[in-house]
């Protein structure tokens, strides 16, 4: 008998029938298929129709879980601990169930933790049978005539569905139901990444919604945020379909921005390139922002050299020491201008 744990990662989506397959490939199950069946419960099939493997699933907002066993019918149900429990599902608990609560102080922490443990052995008894809620809480009881936790619970015909309550986190209860006694039990945690609560389209509008992206940077922030590939292309090929996502528009703002921040053109076209940008369109870009100026490349360098100079206290009246003509230098250049540009500023400064 297998157990299976996964804590879910927060706000991502996951899907049982998926993680079920999963954890098949895990064990090594080949040759079968899982299947819904019109109770909601899941199944694993052979080919044949046969069932070589009895599952069942339960899950809270931040655990899920699955019972495997070949030899018979199973159910488990977990429950996080600290739920908070409504006064009138008492209602729904067996007469013995409701007098073994009755002998704690309600509210309590030594009553809500009976209580979590009364109800997940329910539910994983009702979940054996394969009848889910729609079998009457109240016709049977988990507590004994004697007062104490019972170890099973025999049907009308006399069958025995054995209980078992194991320690599997300190974060939740987990009760068991199965056709022979668990002493057994392989505990098998596992991870997965689950998918993003949104589309990879509704991500994206969301990203440009916020500020321009490139395809390349919009498509990196999609698998980010864990969406397939392939949805993720596709994507980015209807924002830009649609008019949302454009290259060259992308380039021509952030030629703007980086020319007012005093960064010259062979640096803003390999930022452009980094970012995904056509070399073609990225220098097109910068090309049209020169055109569209009457200042130059020079005029913006000159204007980062003097900016160093005030900075330093020094006047581009005396000649430059060394030191600040390497230190201007070496700023223009991480800037991206290119070697003309800053001895012509040299130069000038000189002079």
């Amino acid at each position: 008998m297998d157990l299976f744990v996964l804590k879910k990662i927060q706000n991502r989506k996951y899907d049982s029938e998926d993680l079920l397959r999963k954890i098949l490939l895990l064990s090594g199950v080949a040759e079968v298929s899982v299947k819904r069946e019109e109770n909601g419960r899941l199944s694993v099939r052979a080919k044949d129709e046969t069932v070589p493997l009895h599952v069942s699933v339960s899950h809270t907002a931040r655990y899920w879980v699955c019972l495997m066993d070949p030899a018979g019918p199973v159910g488990i149900d977990i429950e996080e601990k600290g739920r908070k429990i409504r006064p009138n599902v008492l209602r729904a608990l067996h007469p013995l169930e409701r007098k073994y609560l009755a002998g704690m102080e309600e509210g309590s922490a030594d009553w809500s933790e009976a209580f979590l443990d009364l109800w997940t052995r329910k539910e994983s008894y009702v979940k054996y049978l394969g009848s889910g809620l729609s079998h009457g809480f109240s016709d049977f009881s988990v507590i004994s005539e004697t007062g104490d936790p019972a170890s099973g619970i025999s049907d009308e015909s006399g069958a025995l569905a054995y209980l078992h309550s194991p320690a599997v986190s300190d974060a939740f209860r987990t009760a068991l139901c199965a056709a022979h006694p668990p002493d057994n039990i392989d505990i098998r945690h596992f991870k997965d990444p689950g998918r993003p609560l949104k589309s990879a389209e509704e991500h994206a509008a969301d990203f440009l919604s916020c500020r321009d992206y490139t395809a390349d940077e919009l498509l990196e922030k999609l698998l980010r945020k864990g969406h397939d590939p392939q949805n993720a292309k596709e994507a980015v090929f209807r924002m830009r379909e649609s008019g949302y996502l454009n290259d060259a528009k992308f380039s021509e703002n952030y030629v703007q921005k980086a020319v007012q921040q005093g960064k010259g053109k062979y640096r803003i076209v390999q930022e452009l390139i980094r970012k995904g940008v056509n070399t073609e369109v990225a220098q097109a870009a910068v090309e049209a922002a020169s055109q569209g100026t009457d200042e130059r490349e020079f005029d913006r360098a000159i204007r980062q050299a003097k900016l160093i100079l005030s900075r330093s206290g020094e006047t581009s009246d005396a000649p430059l020491p060394e030191k600040l003509r390497g230190r201007i230098a070496r700023r223009l250049a991480a800037l991206g201008y290119e070697s003309a540009v800053i001895y012509e500023v040299l130069e000038r400064l000189h002079s």
